[in-house]
């Protein structure tokens, strides 16, 4: 990611299950349809053609960041998609594959409300 940054003029590098060379890995049906159905809401809210816009895992510049940052949310749960949606003018990115691993710790914080505070927090800006 950080050799696309410094390599091409890129503001954002995203790593994407959705892509060639990527994947959901041992994720549960119910799960995987819960992904699939906030990428479809994502698309409201966010113009760029990323396919995997709930990804949590980037590479950004700073001064794109920076051009964002006044105009974020407080609100919703997944801050690259509320970049996208915040920045002034359109974000170039390339998105690279990665394989999503089953988790040892934790749990999702994706569920019903934070879908629904995600699309209605990023519609705002």
């Amino acid at each position: 990611m950080l050799d696309r940054l410094r390599n091409e003029e890129l503001d954002i590098v995203v790593g994407s299950r959705y892509v060639q060379g990527g994947g959901l890995g041992d994720w549960q049906s119910d799960r995987a349809a819960m992904s699939r159905f906030a990428t479809k809401l994502s698309r409201l809210v966010v113009r760029a053609d990323l396919k995997d816009p709930m990804s949590g895992y980037f590479m950004m510049r700073r001064d794109a960041f920076m051009s964002a940052a006044r105009r974020l949310s407080s609100l919703g749960f997944k801050i690259m998609l509320d970049i996208f949606a915040s920045a002034p003018a359109a974000l170039k990115f390339r998105e690279v594959p990665y394989e999503f691993r089953t988790r040892f710790a934790g749990e999702s914080k994706l569920d019903s409300v934070a879908m629904w505070t995600t699309g209605c927090s990023c519609s705002i800006n």
